[in-house]
Order: structure tokens, then C-alpha cells, then sequence
């Protein structure tokens, strides 16, 4: 873990000191950091009749970035409404992940430069959720940025009635460029030079066991399923933003806007 995160952990955050073999933690920085991140007391195990009263839930990733669990039909309008790039009416780029695929769409995130969203479709009603982001997920003018979309389109066009349009999937890109074929997301942002998802192996061990086929249908969501899923489109998205310092890449998803390569259907 140290490998991995010192770097955030001594520039970023500073509870991390010192040199290779001699590191030294700063117990006050520490206990900042977690008092800056940390949820409401209520907000770990939130009550289910709260969550039918109010529109949303916010949490904080470690990375800084605040995510909206949104669980209420009129919230989601609310935000379509106001957003021009969720509703699909701009040239820009939307990334996109779904949990629970193909047989349900448990959850569907999304992650714009403005906002990240949690959407909860078991609470919207998946066929309502899908309903309401049609128009942005066959939008030919903003990019729904994925990675592997297989299963995620197979649940959108059998469980919603919905057809992609305009994605662009990293998977394939990377397999492109790498000639590695189905290139896992962490080692896709290994290869990147980004910052890996500090809970993708634990989660999959727990999805890969017998007693937690169904964790993204367990209501209340844990924290840690949602901090999961939001941080899936948040480093999808900051992969975009380095595209264009990577040639290859910026080159595919240029094609890819242009000729409409790369696409999954």
C-alpha cells in the first residue's frame, strides 16, 4: 500500500515523511485527512426510510471529488435539467459504468468534469432510470467514455431498451495500442501512469465468493460499494484527461469521435 500511495500520501495529503526504509507517520495529519473525508455518522448506515424522503446522499472519495448517491426520481430530473452534458447536448465527455450487469443495473455511475453521480436503479426503477438517460446515452454529440462496455451495453439495451451510441472504450483502445487483449482497468491505469483503484481486487474477491453475488442489491448500500463504483468513472475520466499527452491514445479517440471506431454495439 505504501508503494502505491505514498507518492498522494507525502505531496498530496503530508501524513507521509521521510525516505525509503525510514518512513515516519504524522498521527495529526492522519486524523485531518480522515475528519476532512469521513462521512456523517448517519451516512454509513443511512435509514431506509431517510433515504425515501430525500433526494440525495453526498459522500467524499479520499481523491477529493464529491459523489451524489442519487435514489429519487425527481433529484435525477432535477440534475438532468440543469446539466447540459448529462441531458447530451454537448460535444463532451461523460464516463460511464454500471454494477449488477448484465442480469440488472443495481447501479450506473457517471462522471463529468462538473459532477460524479452514484445513480441507485434498484431505488429509480431500472427501466425509469434508463428511460431518463437516453437521451445522453445515444447522444451523437458528448462521448460516453467506458471501459469493456459489453456487458454494460447488454444490460442498457436489454433491461432499458437502450442503444449506445458515440462510446468510446478504453478496453479496446488499450488493446489497440498494447495488443493486449481484455486489459484490466487497473492495469490499464498502471500502464497510464495513473492512479491505480485502491479497492478494485478487494472488491472483485468479494463479487468472485458465493456469499457476495448480490452485493451491489443490498440496500442500504455499504459506503465501500459506493466509494467503489464512483471511483470506477472518476479514473476513467482523469484517463481522458491524459490523452492528450499520449499520442496513440489521443490519436483513437479522435478516430473514434471522426469515424466512430471503437465502438461497441
Amino acid at each position: 500500500i505504501a508503494k502505491i500511495f505514498k507518492g498522494q500520501w507525502r505531496d498530496a495529503f503530508g501524513v507521509l515523511s521521510g525516505t525509503a526504509k525510514s518512513y515516519t507517520w504524522n498521527v495529526q495529519k492522519i486524523k485531518a485527512v480522515l475528519n476532512q473525508h469521513m462521512l456523517p455518522s448517519h451516512a454509513e448506515d443511512p435509514n431506509p426510510e431517510d433515504l425515501r424522503n430525500s433526494a440525495a446522499t453526498a459522500y467524499r472519495l479520499v481523491t477529493g471529488e464529491e459523489v451524489e448517491l442519487v435514489h429519487n426520481v425527481g433529484r435525477l430530473e432535477q440534475l438532468l435539467a440543469s446539466d447540459a452534458t448529462l441531458r447530451g447536448d454537448t460535444e463532451g465527455v461523460v464516463a460511464v459504468d454500471c454494477e449488477g450487469v448484465p442480469d440488472t443495473l443495481c447501479l450506473l455511475q457517471l462522471a463529468t468534469q462538473e459532477r460524479v453521480l452514484v445513480l441507485d436503479g434498484i431505488k429509480l426503477g431500472q427501466e425509469t432510470m434508463c428511460q431518463l438517460l437516453t437521451p445522453l446515452l445515444t447522444s451523437k454529440k458528448t462521448v460516453k467514455l467506458v471501459h469493456d462496455l459489453h456487458k454494460d451495453a447488454a444490460a442498457l439495451a436489454t433491461i432499458g431498451g437502450v442503444k449506445m451510441s458515440n462510446c468510446f472504450d478504453s478496453q479496446l483502445a488499450m488493446e489497440l495500442i498494447s495488443r493486449t487483449l481484455h486489459m484490466g482497468f487497473n492495469e490499464m491505469l498502471k500502464q497510464l501512469g495513473s492512479t491505480l483503484h485502491p479497492s478494485k481486487l478487494a472488491m472483485k474477491d468479494r463479487m468472485a465468493s458465493d456469499s457476495s453475488r448480490s452485493i451491489f442489491s443490498q440496500r442500504p448500500l455499504p459506503r465501500e460499494v459506493i466509494e467503489y463504483a464512483a471511483m470506477d468513472v472518476t479514473l476513467l475520466l482523469n484517463v481522458h484527461k491524459r490523452y492528450r499527452h499520449l499520442p496513440d491514445l489521443s490519436a483513437c479517440f479522435a478516430s473514434q469521435c471522426t469515424q466512430n471506431h471503437l465502438v461497441k454495439t
